[in-house]
């Protein structure tokens, strides 16, 4: 469960995801905050700049060999969960806490018990957070773009939305079994 300070940093990485609406993206974005403070904002730029440009690994390369001075005490916000890649980097920056809107068919979160296995720092992930947000991010992004990867790829999110989520309590849940 997010408080209003999560709550708050959560909508500015939506705001990231809008961005990335304009600029012909898919509707991902992510902010990486340091005690209350946005230190970093990403956002995929998967068709303009290739298939690893998403928005944690371009906020992370932004920040370069900085993000160790902030990493330990830093918390990451995603519009999406993060997949394998990006929490891999993640981990190699040092981030271990992160928040994400909505699951992602690719998402990574599946494999935590095995990634914090070996983890001295393990890996905290919550989510999604911000569901019904990201998915009419998804679906305005549907009405506009002419990027046929990115309109598969979010009709692959939004069919695993209708699919496999259920809402109960007002919380959204994935089904493992």
């Amino acid at each position: 469960m997010m408080d209003e300070y999560d709550s708050r940093l959560m909508e500015r990485a939506l705001g990231a995801a809008r961005s990335a609406i304009q600029n012909g993206e898919n509707p991902i974005g992510c902010v990486l905050a340091v005690d209350g403070k946005v230190v970093a904002i990403g956002e995929t730029r998967v068709a303009c700049g290739g298939p690893a440009c998403h928005g944690e690994n371009s906020m992370i390369e932004c920040l370069g060999h900085r993000i160790w001075s902030v990493a330990s005490n830093a918390v990451l916000y995603s519009t999406l969960e993060p997949c394998l890649m990006c929490i891999g980097a993640c981990i190699n920056a040092g981030i271990t806490k992160i928040y994400y809107g909505m699951d992602a068919v690719d998402g990574g979160g599946y494999a935590l018990g095995a990634i914090n296995a070996g983890l001295t720092n393990k890996l905290i992930i919550h989510g999604p957070t911000a569901h019904s947000q990201v998915v009419r991010l998804f679906q305005e992004y549907l009405t506009i773009s002419r990027n046929e990867g990115g309109i598969q790829y979010a009709r692959s999110l939004l069919a695993f939305h209708d699919t496999f989520h259920c809402k109960i309590n007002k919380t959204y849940c994935k089904p493992y079994i």
